[in-house]
C-alpha cells in the first residue's frame, strides 16, 4: 500500500462512516457553519518509512503516519462536546478495518494558543502504519 492509497482509504473511511459533523478535508474548499456548530478538519501526515526486508525481488517498507483530526466546538460550551466527538472518532477507528493498515489508540489534547478563536479546538491523533512492497 502506498501513502496515496493509505490517504484515500482514510478519507473514504470518513466520507462513509462519519456523520456527526461536517468534515473539512485538506486542500478542499470548506466554509465552517455560520451558527458555530461543531465541525472537524481531517489531515493525514506521512511520517517515517523504513526498509523492513532485504534481498529478493520485492522488498517490504514499513510506512508510518498519523491521522490528525481537529475537533471544533463553540467556545464557552465547555470541553465535554469536543471530548464526546473525540470518542466518536475513536469508535470509528475501533469499529472499522482498513485492509493493510494498523491504527493505534487515539490521543487527544487541547490545541495550544487558540484562546481568541470562536471555536475551542481539541486535537485527536491516530498513529498508523502500513507496508509498501516494492
Amino acid at each position: 500500500m502506498t501513502y496515496d492509497e493509505a490517504r484515500a482509504a482514510i478519507e473514504s473511511l470518513f466520507a462513509g462512516g462519519w456523520s456527526a459533523t461536517p468534515v473539512a478535508y485538506e486542500n478542499v474548499a470548506f466554509l465552517p457553519p455560520d451558527d458555530l456548530a461543531p465541525w472537524i478538519r481531517l489531515a493525514i501526515e506521512n511520517r517515517e518509512t523504513a526498509q523492513a526486508s532485504f534481498g529478493g525481488g520485492v522488498r517490504r517498507f514499513r510506512c508510518s503516519g498519523a491521522v490528525q483530526v481537529e475537533i471544533k466546538v463553540a467556545r464557552g460550551a465547555g470541553t465535554a462536546p469536543a471530548y464526546r466527538l473525540a470518542g466518536s472518532v475513536c469508535a470509528l477507528f475501533a469499529e472499522t478495518t482498513v485492509p493493510g493498515m494498523t491504527f493505534d489508540a487515539v490521543r487527544t489534547a487541547p490545541a495550544p494558543g487558540d484562546d481568541d478563536a470562536p471555536y475551542f479546538t481539541l486535537l485527536a491523533e491516530i498513529p498508523f502504519w502500513h507496508d509498501d512492497f516494492r
